[in-house]
């Protein structure tokens, strides 16, 4: 009877900790998910990720938003990801020129 508390015990101890390993281990969210959200909580114009080109483009409507989205990428991408792509985040502009120099970073 003994012994099989203490196995009982031992169980519960090697669950709990396994638990509470997994509660604490947090892993940033996956690129979709972290594109997805930034919809929800920015005011983004359009988001594009590159293919070929490693950098995520953001295109805003408030140039006061700028700063606010770069840090949210850097706090809701991996580290690995933020080592692999560059951010680019920019003014939207309805005149194609003033657009298209903005997202070039002129």
């Amino acid at each position: 009877m003994r012994k099989s508390k203490l196995a009982i015990t031992g169980i519960i101890c090697v669950v709990s900790i396994f638990a509470l390993q997994t509660l604490l281990h947090k892993e940033p969210p996956s690129m979709q998910a972290a594109m997805d959200s930034l919809w929800e909580t920015h005011h983004v114009q359009s988001i594009h990720v590159g293919d070929t080109d490693p950098v995520i483009a953001v295109s805003i409507y408030d140039q006061e938003e700028i700063a606010k989205v770069e840090k949210y990428l850097e706090q809701n991408l991996s580290k690995e990801k933020l080592e692999h792509y560059s951010l680019h985040v920019f003014l939207y502009s309805p005149d194609d020129k003033e657009f298209r120099d903005n997202a070039r970073g002129l």
